[in-house]
């Protein structure tokens, strides 16, 4: 009896492991730019600047919403570790569900990475601002 799996196309398994990869790469940047945004904005002189205090907790707590998102696709949408590699089908699609690059996995990191975008834009024209007007 032949007990061996069946096996798919390297090119597919390849694909699916690349989209994967690439996005885990991504989102891990993301949370990692967050902290540092976090960071930065927890290091103000929020003392000296009362009535800037507001806009620096909207931010503080948009961008740690934001990472609980984006931590969350890295947890249901990017598949890691040997699930992902596994070979253990026969058809065309990738082993393991998570492991196909869906269009809905598509959608969601897209948002994910706009919606960072849109934040980190807003920040950065904060601290310009607070430059310009030699506040930091």
């Amino acid at each position: 009896m032949n007990t061996a799996l069946p096996t798919m196309p390297t090119s597919i398994l390849l694909t699916c492991r690349t989209q994967h990869q690439h996005w885990a790469t991504d989102l891990a940047q993301r949370e990692d730019d967050i902290d540092q945004i976090i960071s930065l904005l927890a290091d103000l002189p929020g003392e000296t600047y009362r009535s800037l205090n507001h806009r620096v907790i909207e931010y503080v707590q948009k961008l740690q919403q934001l990472k609980a998102h984006i931590h969350g696709l890295l947890t249901e949408v990017v598949c890691s570790g040997i699930a992902c590699s596994s070979m253990s089908m026969a058809s065309v699609t990738c082993p393991d569900p998570h492991f196909a690059p869906h269009i809905s996995g598509n959608s969601l990191i897209a948002s994910a990475s706009s919606e960072y975008d849109q934040i980190k834009d807003r920040c950065q024209a904060f601290f310009s601002e607070l430059m310009r007007l030699n506040l930091i």
